[in-house]
């Protein structure tokens, strides 16, 4: 899955908010980008402008709906070896929902 711009800024500002315990931080922005890799797969063109500039965003709820919708394609399509389904939803429903942020109303994202 190729890394888009997209993808490598989402992480990064994600990134600076979260210190995963027992990798440093380029193994976190590597994490990071590819649970995001699998997040913008599933955007609509659309959304992906909306991600850059997003001047008539979502509402919290909006967002809210659609970070269970994603955590779960994700899950149920990633496999990380030898962690159990509970422990990769608490690792990839905060990057979902830290990446589906930047849908806020008048927010945007440098890339």
């Amino acid at each position: 899955m190729a890394k888009s711009n997209l993808v490598v800024a989402l992480a990064s500002a994600i990134n600076l908010k979260y210190d995963f315990p027992f990798i440093n931080e380029a193994q976190e922005q590597s994490a990071i980008e590819w649970i995001l890799g699998y997040v913008v797969s599933y955007l609509p063109p659309d959304m992906e402008q909306i991600l850059l500039d997003a001047t008539d965003g979502l509402t919290d709820e909006e967002i809210a709906r659609h970070a269970s919708i994603f955590t779960k394609l994700i899950t149920d399509r990633v496999d990380i070896p030898w962690v159990p389904e509970s422990m990769e939803v608490r690792v990839i429903r905060p990057v979902v929902e830290e990446a589906l942020s930047f849908l806020r109303a008048g927010l945007s994202l440098e890339v």
